[in-house]
């Protein structure tokens, strides 16, 4: 996504360099929240207020924070106009960089997706479905 992919680009994701080591996803939150809605992640349970924040702080092997994170937003229009509000902001002392996130392939699974890619499908399809898998949480 650049500057000429014009209003048809539905891109609503966001990478964030140059983070202070010690950022939180709240901090992210609260900060980018300021000029669009931040989107949540769906989830099969609970209310859509309860969901998490589609906000993802990298960390490397070790737990640590890697000063680098993506947010997502509602609105597409709200992640273009980003770049321009909080690149090159100073936050905390660290003047941090914001840019379109790329497009990617959707992941299967994942640690807080919580889809149903990671399940492990074991089974040939059809009507038995007693072979473990499936999308039904009632035996018939």
């Amino acid at each position: 996504c650049d500057e000429n992919c014009g209003d048809s680009c539905d891109n609503s994701r966001i990478y964030i360099s140059g983070l202070p080591l010690d950022v939180t996803s709240d901090e992210l939150r609260e900060l980018f929240g300021g000029i669009g809605q931040v989107a949540r992640i769906k989830q099969k349970r609970g209310y859509k207020d309860q969901w998490p924040w589609n906000i993802k702080v990298y960390r490397d092997e070790a737990g640590k924070n890697k000063g680098d994170a993506v947010l997502s937003y509602e609105d597409p229009s709200a992640a273009h106009s980003a770049g321009g509000f909080f690149n090159d902001y100073h936050m905390r002392g660290h003047k941090i960089k914001v840019t379109m996130a790329e497009k990617y392939a959707p992941r299967s699974g994942g640690e807080r997706s919580g889809g149903f890619g990671d399940r492990g499908y074991s089974g040939g399809g059809g009507p038995d479905r007693r072979g473990g898998g499936g999308y039904r949480s009632r035996p018939y």
